[in-house]
């Protein structure tokens, strides 16, 4: 900022640093400054943050939406302004066969270090074929992996796509007659947003990659559940919504996580007192990424620390510096710094069988749990949330009413999250109990039937299609249990 002190990347790009090392000694001047940046962009009708990035910055609903549009009309002007050519006429259901063809894209080409990959591997087998004819297009990388392997074995038509350019692949989509496109990228990593722009698909639908609205007006419909996006929201969406009953953050853990559910002992995976607990702490656990945690709920999570003695509050290393700071942090609210614990990553095949000696995992409201929320309620670990005014804020939500827990562990305010993390602390009858129930039931639970998850997905492509085909602007789709 010294060599460059007006200049707004730059100044977002140290932000996001210090939010991920926990450094918030100017937080507050610099989202403030991020905020009149986000507003002067908005007034122009421009783009200023990554969309992704931008929940943690702070915004409104309406600035997201603002932002993401923003960004959507420049990638599309720009797309059609490089790709001139009109469009393929757009396919029609074959009467004497009406299957319809679903198309699934991916910027990452599904490759293994995507979570989008790992949650998925197994919803492409899983499609009634009766139904639904899969297809799958990766758009970049060919990296072997299990997982990619599963998804390309489990569509119908599998295009490695890293070679076509646009057009080419418009027309690819054409000949193959997709009927609905699933984008399952977004605005993440290796964002392929023109290949949307160009689609000949009739239906466009963003699901599980990016968590909010595309704000384009080449994206007819966003795939979500009534507790991420209630209808209070809806009007910060450009698209319209396709509501699953469950949540729409589908998830392979009783396909490939089994390694939870294998009676003792686990070889390889830490005890609770190798982890530093002792028997009687009750472990409080946030595996979030560390821009995830801001100052407002770190003060939340110190006042529990300060209300139940035997509580511990452990955190993974995703940063050199952040445990440091975060121990001097909680030494200026009156808390002892050892009580925080701080672990490196597991390895794979024992990650959830460390975890699993959490007591009660603490999600952080700016930007929830979602595959991570996933991971700790199978491995039978309650999670406790805040749901917030966004899309990203909201989708533990989603996950702990899939798990039946939204009773007893969803929050109204940061004063009542507290109270219910003290209220379960102190009753470890309870919490017990409900650890016990939710590893004895989570193979039933809806949360992890991936079959169930998917046959609702394939049946709001199956509405909106029917939308389309009536003539019809895209309208909300509700799908029912």
């Amino acid at each position: 900022m010294a060599l460059l002190p007006d200049s707004m990347v730059t100044l977002s790009n140290l932000l996001m640093g210090e939010n991920r090392a926990c450094d918030w000694r100017h937080r507050k001047s610099r989202v403030r400054a991020m905020r009149r940046a986000l507003k002067d962009s908005l007034a122009k009708k421009q783009n200023f943050a990554p969309p992704f990035h931008a929940f943690e910055f702070e915004y409104t609903p309406k600035e997201l939406l603002l932002n993401s549009r923003y960004l959507s009309r420049s990638i599309e002007a720009s797309a059609r302004a490089k790709y001139p050519a009109r469009k393929p006429p757009p396919p029609a259901l074959d009467p004497a066969r009406p299957v319809l063809h679903v198309a699934y894209t991916n910027g990452a080409g599904f490759v293994n270090g995507t979570t989008t990959a790992r949650c998925l591997q197994s919803v492409f087998r899983l499609h009634d074929r009766r139904r639904v004819k899969v297809l799958g297009y990766a758009l970049s990388g060919n990296a072997p992996s299990p997982e990619r392997e599963r998804i390309a074995s489990g569509c119908d038509v599998w295009v490695e796509a890293a070679g076509l350019d646009y057009p080419d692949l418009a027309r690819r989509m054409a000949a193959d007659k997709v009927h609905v496109l699933v984008d399952t990228t977004g605005y993440t990593m290796r964002q392929k947003t023109e290949a949307m722009v160009l689609s000949p698909a009739p239906v466009v639908l963003s699901f599980h990659g990016f968590p909010g609205t595309m704000g384009a007006s080449f994206v007819h419909y966003l795939s979500s559940d009534p507790r991420t996006t209630p209808p209070d929201y809806a009007g910060f969406y450009s698209e319209r919504l396709g509501l699953v009953p469950w949540t729409y953050l589908i998830n392979d853990h009783r396909q490939s996580r089994r390694e939870v559910l294998a009676p003792p002992p686990h070889p390889g995976v830490p005890t609770r007192a190798e982890l530093g607990f002792g028997e009687g702490d009750v472990v409080l656990a946030s595996f979030n990424q560390m821009y995830k945690v801001e100052p407002k709920v770190f003060e939340a999570w110190m006042q529990v620390l300060a209300r139940v003695p035997r509580a511990r509050l452990w955190m993974l290393k995703f940063s050199t510096s952040a445990p440091e700071l975060l121990r001097e942090e909680a030494a200026r609210r009156g808390v002892q710094p050892s009580r925080l614990v701080f672990h490196d990553k597991f390895p794979h095949d024992t990650e959830l069988l460390a975890k699993a000696h959490a007591d009660l995992f603490l999600d952080t409201p700016l930007f929830n749990a979602h595959t991570t929320g996933g991971d700790v309620l199978w491995a039978g670990i309650p999670v406790l949330t805040l749901p917030g005014d966004n899309f990203a804020k909201r989708v533990a939500s989603g996950l702990v009413h899939s798990a039946g827990l939204l009773d007893l562990t969803c929050a109204r305010s940061l004063d009542d999250y507290v109270a219910l993390a003290v209220q379960l602390c102190r009753r470890g009858r309870v919490l017990r109990r409900v650890r016990r129930r939710l590893r004895e039931a989570r193979e039933a639970l809806p949360l992890f039937d991936t079959r169930l998850l998917t046959a609702h997905l394939e049946r709001s492509m199956a509405a909106m299609w029917e939308v389309y085909a009536a003539g019809l602007k895209p309208m909300h789709v509700v799908v029912a249990a």
